[in-house]
Formats: C-alpha cells, structure tokens, sequence
C-alpha cells in the first residue's frame, strides 16, 4: 500500500486529486501543516480498526467457551418489591 504525504495548501488546491489516490490506488495520506500529521486519509473499506478487529476475531475464534444460558436458572424474588409499598 503507497502512503503519501501533503501539506494543508496542497490539500487545499488538489483536492480532487488526493481524494482520487486514497479511492482508486488505495493510498494512505498523510497531511501535514507546519511539518507535523493533522490528519491521515485512509481508503472507506480498508481501515485499520477493521484490519486490527479481524486479526484479533481469527486469533481467538474457538477458544472461548460458549456461555450458558442463565435465563434458565434465574428466578424471580416476589419479595423484591415489597420494601417499596
């Protein structure tokens, strides 16, 4: 995956051009004002909260047991309610 870096005025005056590279070559983009990252431009389907959420989903699928059914054992206390009256 490409990864470029721009200023705020290149962003300003490139606009279309930038949003084109993140949409079609799936770049990541970096924007800089003052030589420092405001702000990263990354492709909508490719995100990495969804990369880092599927790794960890594949890395424990299976190994959890399932959980019980505890509506099955709850019972209800008709004395619950009582203090309030």
């Amino acid at each position: 995956m490409n990864t470029y870096s721009f200023t705020t005025t290149d962003l300003k005056h490139n606009t279309g051009e930038i949003i084109n590279l993140v949409a079609y070559e799936k770049a990541d983009v970096s924007i800089k004002r003052h030589g420092k990252i405001i702000a990263t431009i990354i492709p909508a389907k490719v995100t990495p909260i969804i990369r880092d959420f599927t790794n960890i989903l594949k890395k424990y699928s299976g190994s959890l047991p399932a959980f019980p059914n505890i509506t099955q054992d709850r019972t209800q206390n008709p004395h619950r309610f009582d203090s309030q009256l």
